[in-house]
């Protein structure tokens, strides 16, 4: 139950939480008293949701900070740099999806938290703040983002763990260079560099989908294992083409234009995806035009004719 943000989260409340957690929803609550944000951090029940709050002070955050597991402030707007100081230590996921700004030391302090870290309220991000969040270790959510600068797109580059910008819309082609080339490092383990994989619809993608390939990328690799053979290169290649055509149909109301699927025939021709996992291609949840269905299910005919 959520409903409309109650004032305060006080010690009793706090109290009655921890002797049993379905007794209150702390995501009613806009503001916490020092002392009850003391008490939650002896929390061990699990997840501790805090989504209602609106403001913070810094005592409270030094506390919150103290607990141990996957914290959620989403409704806060706003954090001191006091405060993203103090979370630099929390030990657990971080969702501070509210943020609508950073400071450049709040980024800094931030970079020195180890985990899942949940930013994607943010609309845009200065060339220091991105610096700064390129040396998080773990996973970052910055969704909110639109746009990169050229130099905050290459600082973005280097971070070594997930990295998800699903609602970036414009980049420019250096800015999109460098966060295509951060892809590398989820494929090495398969063995097949992504250079070798050339698509022609690639310069049709927009970077905002780089997250779902990751994801495609990072199944494959979970099956193949780490050993580098032919099953694990086309393996990874079919992923990579099942994407980009899947994409693409999701940005034109599900459809793919004909242009999209003669790109596909000449992608799976010149990739050798097997015979057997063609079929999938037209088992997608998107609606296929009609010119496009005939362009892929020629791709099939090709096939049985050079059988």
């Amino acid at each position: 139950m959520t409903g409309k943000a109650e004032p305060v989260l006080t010690k009793e409340i706090a109290q009655q939480f921890l002797a049993d957690n379905q007794v209150v929803s702390l995501n009613r609550f806009a503001a916490i008293d020092d002392d009850a944000a003391a008490i939650l951090a002896k929390y061990d029940g699990g997840d501790l949701y805090l989504n209602g709050l609106t403001s913070l002070s810094d005592a409270s955050a030094s506390s919150l900070a103290k607990y141990e597991g996957n914290l959620e402030l989403s409704g806060l707007t706003s954090l001191s740099d006091a405060a993203s100081a103090s979370f630099a230590k929390h030990q657990g996921a971080l969702c501070l999806s509210g943020l609508t700004g950073l400071s450049d030391a709040a980024a800094e302090s931030l970079s020195r938290y180890s985990g899942d870290l949940y930013l994607d309220g943010l609309t845009s991000l200065s060339t220091t703040a991105a610096a700064s969040l390129a040396k998080h270790d773990g996973p970052l959510v910055l969704d909110g983002l639109t746009t990169l600068s050229d130099k905050a797109a290459q600082s973005l580059s280097r971070h070594k763990g997930k990295l998800s910008l699903l609602g970036l819309a414009s980049l420019s082609s250096d800015a999109a260079d460098s966060l295509r080339g951060m892809i590398h490092p989820v494929v090495k383990g398969v063995g097949v560099p992504l250079s070798v994989v050339k698509l022609s619809c690639i310069p049709l993608l927009q970077v905002s989908a780089i997250q779902s390939l990751i994801n495609d990328i990072e199944q494959v690799a979970y099956v193949c294992g780490s050993t580098h053979n032919d099953e694990a290169a086309w393996e990874l290649t079919f992923a990579l083409i099942k994407f980009a055509y899947r994409y693409e149909a999701s940005q034109n109301g599900g459809r793919v234009s004909k242009e999209i699927a003669d790109a596909l025939k000449a992608d799976i021709k010149s990739h050798g995806v097997p015979r057997e996992n063609l079929s999938e291609l037209l088992d997608w949840e998107f609606e296929f035009d009609d010119e496009a269905k005939l362009t892929l299910q020629a791709v099939l005919d090709d096939d049985e004719d050079d059988e």
